[in-house]
């Protein structure tokens, strides 16, 4: 074998490590149990008793088109499994909606697998915090995904839902 191939191997097997890397990439989040193993200089300093209604993720790298979706699902699914969103009065018959109600027996499932009882209420979500520290890059599949992560956030808690992006780098911001 000659110093050209390994090396091509080699490349070849980095660029499949990031991408592999990127799309199974975790967003975490972050509750009291976690929060000072996460964040082991601030434990000291604030209080690891996160408030009702206030949700922190942190992501895990960038946020491009091979995770955007990815992350964008997992955010929404843990802010439902975990909140309570604002109550809608549907003035609708049933045999006149055009739509079904699969979300809810689906948001019970997952609660009931996370280990919440279906008749304990969640806290009413009201702040959702983005821990952009190691998210180096954010490209425009990134940019929509939070978009519309933000439209369906706001759907599913009302418009006095807040949303926080802390840790963004030079990278990010501009």
């Amino acid at each position: 074998m000659s110093v050209e191939i390994g090396i091509a191997s080699g490349v070849g097997f980095s660029c499949l490590h990031l991408l592999f890397r990127t799309l199974f990439s975790r967003l975490t989040f972050i509750t009291s149990s976690n929060f000072s193993t996460l964040y082991p200089d601030q434990s000291g300093s604030l209080s690891a008793d996160l408030p009702d209604g206030i949700k922190v993720f942190r992501l895990p790298t960038s946020i491009v088109f091979t995770n955007a979706y990815r992350i964008k699902d997992t955010l929404l699914n843990t802010v439902r499994v975990y909140s309570s969103g604002a109550q809608v009065v549907e003035d609708v018959k049933v045999e006149d909606r055009l739509w079904s109600e699969d979300g809810e027996r689906q948001i019970a499932k997952m609660r009931l697998e996370a280990g919440i009882r279906v008749t304990e209420p969640c806290p009413r979500l009201q702040i959702v915090v983005l821990d952009f520290d190691s998210v180096a890059y954010i490209d425009v599949t990134g940019l929509q995904a939070l978009k519309e992560a933000k439209r369906k956030l706001r759907l599913f808690a009302g418009e006095g839902l807040e949303g926080r992006f802390v840790g963004l780098n030079g990278g990010v911001r501009g």
